[in-house]
């Protein structure tokens, strides 16, 4: 599953997923205070969860999206002239899901998920 989020001023908007289910943990954020993906944005750094049971930073978040089936993750930061303007996150059904190949695909993805992001923020400054 995968989902991608607009960051504006510290606020989060889940704005495209890849399925119904992905929509669901990627509205997940919007209801925890805390969470890996505005951990991402927030600190401006790829967040690895390897196994979400075991995640301690994030319980509420962790409790969210484990119904969905979500084991692992990885949100990557979306930069624009060296701003974060959003997150692309990575959800494994699997624990230890994502290994060097997954993370070089999502980083070619963050580079082309720049332009949906910049395209809603055009379309929401309007």
């Amino acid at each position: 599953m995968v989902g991608i989020t607009a960051y504006d001023d510290g606020a989060l908007t889940a704005l495209d997923w890849s399925g119904p289910r992905a929509k669901l943990v990627e509205e997940a954020p919007m209801l925890c205070t805390l969470g890996p993906c505005r951990a991402a944005a927030r600190l401006e750094r790829t967040i690895l969860v390897a196994d979400i049971s075991l995640e301690k930073r994030w319980t509420d978040y962790a409790f969210e999206v484990r119904p969905f089936g979500v084991r692992s993750l990885l949100c990557e930061p979306v930069r624009r002239d060296g701003a974060v303007i959003g997150v692309l996150s990575v959800y494994g059904e699997r624990c230890h899901g994502f290994g060097p190949t997954d993370r070089d695909a999502v980083e070619t993805a963050v580079e082309q998920s720049a332009d949906l992001l910049i395209v809603h923020r055009a379309s929401t400054a309007s």
